[in-house]
């Protein structure tokens, strides 16, 4: 039997160029709605690709679009100039640009979701790959139809518009002090720093009692009190543990004193307050002794398809974690998970935070500040990582030392967004869990 050819309708997409050609501005109208691979016909998507080139280098009309073509030594490829002249010729009305486009769309999603579904099906019959792991990637393939996020490849031309009006975007919009590019945590010393979360698998590392968990869970709360919906995993804490923390960090009364009893009333009146407004936050807390890789992506994944979409996942910590398949060795136990869940981030396209541990070796050192060759177990999570922050704080070995309230967040690997090598500094306030900005000279 004949397989039916994948939907599509070539007189809309003549029916669109066509009317780009006509309509000197047809192209603004248009561009963020449709691809060049939107379109079914090759010849099509090179057409659409010059027209869109011609109408950010000045105009758009016969004589620009096919010099570029010509430049491009595609101009015969596409039918030269009497095709677009017979682009044009069987236009019936331009002005419908906007109805012809969106028919392009609709089939070009239809075939999206096609492929998607044939790729889903391909995960699920994979036996090698766990049951989790496979439902949640085949989710993956009808969520990236679903949000039109499906990945392309892209030419070096495409790439470099791109760059092009992303720096100018930046040029006309200058950052305001205190603003960063990324997602901003809340945490001023760790978003000067960084300039923000990226699309990236950031590691937090340190040893045990030095904060890592109250920084994520600090960064988290930032970030949800903002708006953005927040996944936090944990692994050794409960869920109501880490919402305590929360709540003292936010509301700066002291833990401690709320469990004995002894929280003033104004105290409580703030407490109460806070957690009224942590009520309302987007942030989920997983709390699952058992976490595999596999996990953390379907958890996501029905985040997104319930709630549209997730800024930050966190987890705590890597090191926790459970691999899908153990090999008998924790040194290649970590390695798995952190080369999967490197492949988590890359299909969730989010910041992935993980805490991790380091290893004794900083111990038997005179100078205490962890290197990257500190990190426990393996060293694959340097290599996985995109960003490695590592924390010290003088406090935990001099107890009595000018600086021991002073957190140092040492980034010895950033391959997102500056050069490793540079630190920070926030004031640890440990009866609250707390990171703040540290007090400038003469205040």
């Amino acid at each position: 039997m004949t397989r039916p050819l994948p939907p599509h309708s070539i007189t809309a997409e003549e029916a669109t160029l066509g009317s780009l050609l006509l309509l000197p501005d047809g192209y603004g109208l248009i561009s963020g709605a449709l691809e060049a691979e939107d379109f079914y016909k090759p010849q099509h998507r090179t057409l659409y690709e010059a027209i869109g080139a011609a109408s950010r280098n000045g105009g758009v009309d016969p004589a620009t679009v096919a010099d570029h073509l010509g430049r491009m030594k595609q101009l015969k490829a596409a039918g030269g100039m009497p095709e677009l002249m017979r682009l044009m010729n069987g236009v019936v009305t331009p002005f419908q640009v906007e109805s012809y486009a969106a028919t392009v769309a609709d089939y070009a999603l239809r075939r999206r979701a096609i492929g998607a579904l044939s790729t889903a099906a391909k995960h699920l019959y994979d036996l090698e790959t766990d049951a989790q792991t496979a439902h949640a990637r085949a989710e993956g393939e009808l969520m990236a139809v679903r949000r039109g996020g499906e990945r392309h490849a892209v030419t070096a031309q495409q790439l470099a518009s791109q760059l092009y009006d992303q720096m100018q975007d930046w040029m006309e919009h200058p950052l305001a002090d205190g603003e960063v590019r990324g997602l901003p945590t809340g945490i001023r010393a760790l978003d000067r720093l960084l300039g923000g979360l990226q699309p990236a698998q950031y590691i937090i590392a340190a040893r045990p009692s030095m904060g890592k968990t109250a920084m994520m869970l600090q960064m988290a709360s930032g970030i949800a009190e903002a708006g953005g919906r927040v996944v936090f995993f944990t692994i050794e804490m409960s869920a109501e543990q880490c919402g305590m923390r929360i709540a003292s960090c936010v509301s700066q009364v002291e833990l401690q004193q709320i469990k004995r009893g002894k929280a003033s009333e104004h105290e409580m009146h703030r407490l109460m307050g806070t957690l009224g407004r942590i009520g309302d936050w987007p942030l989920k807390i997983i709390d699952q002794s058992t976490l595999r890789p596999g996990d953390v992506l379907s958890a996501v994944r029905r985040e997104q398809i319930a709630h549209g979409s997730v800024v930050a996942v966190f987890v705590d910590g890597l090191w926790l974690m459970t691999p899908t398949k153990e090999t008998g060795s924790r040194v290649q136990d970590v390695g798995s998970i952190s080369r999967e869940m490197k492949r988590v981030q890359r299909e969730l396209d989010v910041p992935i935070v993980m805490a991790h541990q380091l290893n004794r070796n900083v111990e038997y050192r005179s100078d205490k500040r962890p290197l990257l060759a500190d990190l426990r177990e393996t060293g694959d999570v340097e290599q996985d990582a995109d960003v490695v922050l590592m924390l010290y704080r003088e406090g935990v070995y001099e107890p009595k030392s000018e600086r021991a309230n002073v957190m140092e967040i040492l980034c010895r690997k950033n391959r997102v967004d500056g050069p490793a090598g540079t630190y920070g500094e926030a004031v640890w306030r440990g009866k609250f869990m707390r990171l703040d900005e540290m007090a400038k000279e003469g205040e």
